[in-house]
């Protein structure tokens, strides 16, 4: 069982992403097929979280290969509406200041 959904819509050179379920090791490389699936078209990219309940370190590393990814192509990721749970682990380990810097 995946336990994680992505969605992903492309709104002109921005890669919509919503996170919906569980990031885990089994699934965490969901995030990166499905963002290259569309990785010509887009440099920016936006992550909808509000429906992440979690993230293991392995999701949060495809997070920093998409930062990698977006910032080679002259874009920025940004992560949006993410759950207590969520942005703790992010702010723990320093994430926003690394996608943000």
């Amino acid at each position: 069982m995946e336990d994680l959904t992505v969605e992903t819509e492309l709104n002109g050179t921005t890669l919509n992403m919503k996170l919906i379920g569980k990031i885990n090791a089994v699934n965490s490389e969901m995030i990166m097929n499905k963002a290259k699936e569309n990785s010509d078209d887009f440099s920016a990219v936006i992550i909808d979280a509000s429906e992440l309940e979690y993230i293991s370190s392995s999701g949060i590393r495809q997070i920093v290969n998409l930062n990698i990814l977006a910032n080679s192509k002259g874009g920025t990721l940004v992560i949006r509406n993410t759950n207590e749970f969520v942005k703790d682990v992010f702010d723990g380990i320093g994430l926003f200041e690394l996608i943000s810097g």
